[in-house]
């Protein structure tokens, strides 16, 4: 069975889906070892870019999708991946996903390493200098993940651009819901 039928056997035709917050993610398989992971994503404009240090693998099952890519020394460059389209994101390039309602897409990325780390960085919406850069560990990911959006969110001097003054708004975070987690 292919990972689109699995995922909609568990939880309903892919129109059908629906999730308590606007902005989710299920992770669809959880694999051993070394192999890659599969998560499905709706909609989310994630003010944060991440960077990891391995590739990662966007296929559009529903809708279009936004993905704006930022590299080093320069401005950020959007790119459009429409339904039914694939773009391979190529690890140490920080990206930000801008889903839009209605939308699904799956993400593949390998398995990390135990010493891996995941950074996430905010870029000032109108300048693109760094505003805040803050770095996770492998190991209870969405506990780190929840303390860094709620110190981003809490300090309005956090969320402002030294260099123009932008300030970002309070940030919520995606969802990642684990349906397929071992009980």
């Amino acid at each position: 069975m292919d990972i689109l039928s699995t995922f909609t056997s568990k939880n309903g035709s892919e129109r059908t889906l629906s999730f308590q917050s606007p902005v989710s993610h299920q992770q669809a398989v959880s694999p051993p070892q070394r192999l890659p992971s599969y998560d499905f994503a709706r909609a989310e404009h994630a003010a944060r870019f991440s960077y990891r240090s391995g590739d990662e693998f966007f296929y559009q099952v529903e809708g279009e999708m936004e993905l704006v890519l930022k590299p080093q020394g320069e401005r950020r460059q959007s790119v459009r991946i429409k339904e039914g389209e694939i773009f391979v994101c190529p690890g140490g390039l920080p990206h930000s996903p801008r889903r839009f309602e209605n939308t699904w897409g799956l993400v593949i990325e390998r398995k990390r390493r135990d010493e891996e780390q995941e950074e996430f960085v905010w870029f000032c919406e109108d300048c693109d200098e760094p505003v805040l850069s803050r770095v996770v560990n492998q190991g209870n990911i969405p506990s780190q993940v929840s303390a860094v959006y709620a110190e981003f969110n809490a300090d309005p001097k956090l969320r402002t651009c030294r260099s123009c003054g932008y300030v970002f708004p309070e940030t919520p975070m995606a969802e990642r819901l684990t349906f397929l987690e071992k009980k």
